[in-house]
């Protein structure tokens, strides 16, 4: 298997791990609209925690990629790869909510991340993505597991500090907080994780993959039964522990993730076409992870939730196909947009 090949399988099933974690992002906002069962939005809140280990993970590879860049470049690269996506998401959000374009207006949403409560995730996303290039270097310039520990160590204080000393704007969750504050420690959890390897297992591990999905099921039941109680008990050292992310979310996610591992594993070498086509329609959702994060509000809010279907199902089926289907489109023509724009000659 050729080096491409490996990276090709590596990267599918981390797209088809956002997947799952941005239909859980769906899943939690759609409480009280498509369902009243409050366990299943509180076994959804793994969704940001998963997208921000997963992006640990591809943004070691991505600096693994480009380590003889400049880190300036490389954090342009990175930043630009976010602020832009949201800068025009921005844009629509507010022609969308006025029915027009008022570019002052627009200017302070921009600055201000308050076009809608999700985007308190692209305040510290930025911020990550800023450190990343300097996290890789650190992690691959102390190479011992010594080292890396003390780094392990030293994260969870600074993230502690983050979430009791910083503020950064007056949004939602992780977005208060310089770093994200806990996500801080989840990202760095997600470049080590790459820097160790977290491949693909050609095999199946069937006792190892039951083990996972039963810490998954265990898990679920915790939460169901006492929430973050877990947190509380250990003087809740991240806050309350929802968002940013407290241990409870934290080992939460760490399960799902290995589950998820354990399950794609399987479904690499297994025959079955129902699972590949499952295990593709995952992948390409998760690899328009971030436009969908972006864009479902908008298309909740604004246009969904105006329409009247009577059948709780095919209310379901509808709002689900809509939310994934309408910001990938979007992508689509932005996309061809500025493909457009490339080709014009000045």
């Amino acid at each position: 298997m050729t080096g491409k090949t490996k990276e090709k399988i590596y990267l599918k099933w981390l797209d088809a791990a956002k997947g799952i974690a941005i239909l859980a992002v769906l899943v939690d906002h759609l409480g009280g609209i498509l369902y009243s069962n409050t366990m299943i939005s509180v076994c959804s809140y793994f969704s940001v925690t998963v997208f921000v280990f997963l992006a640990g993970i591809t943004s070691y590879y991505s600096s693994e990629r480009h380590k003889e860049d400049d880190s300036k470049n490389e954090i342009i690269r990175k930043v630009k790869g976010i602020f832009i996506p949201y800068i025009i998401a921005t844009g629509v959000y507010q022609v969308v909510i006025n029915r027009r374009f008022d570019l002052f207006d627009c200017l302070s949403h921009i600055i201000k991340f308050n076009s809608t409560p999700p985007f308190y995730f692209v305040v510290f996303y930025i911020q990550l993505m800023i450190i990343s290039p300097y996290i890789y270097r650190l992690i691959n310039h102390w190479k011992t597991k010594i080292a890396h520990g003390i780094i392990l160590v030293l994260t969870i204080i600074i993230s502690i500090i983050c979430i009791r000393y910083t503020f950064i704007l007056d949004v939602w969750g992780g977005g208060k907080y310089l770093f994200g504050g806990s996500y801080l420690f989840v990202f760095l959890l997600g470049e080590m994780s790459a820097h160790y390897g977290l491949p693909l297992q050609k095999k199946r591990n069937v006792v190892k993959t039951i083990m996972a999905v039963g810490a998954v099921i265990i898990c679920m039941i915790w939460l169901g039964l006492y929430r973050f109680k877990l947190d509380n008990i250990i003087k809740e050292p991240f806050g309350e522990g929802v968002n940013p992310p407290g241990v409870t979310l934290m080992l939460y996610g760490g399960c799902i993730v290995i589950a998820l591992q354990y399950i794609f594993s399987y479904i690499e070498i297994s025959k079955s076409i129902v699972l590949r086509v499952i295990y593709d329609n995952l992948s390409f959702i998760g690899n328009y992870s971030l436009y969908i994060f972006l864009y479902h509000k908008v298309v909740l809010d604004y246009f969904l939730i105006r329409i009247n279907i009577s059948n709780v199902w095919m209310k379901r089926v509808i709002y689900i196909v809509a939310m994934i289907g309408i910001p990938i489109l979007i992508k689509k023509v932005v996309d061809k947009i500025y493909m457009q724009m490339k080709e014009v000659k000045i």
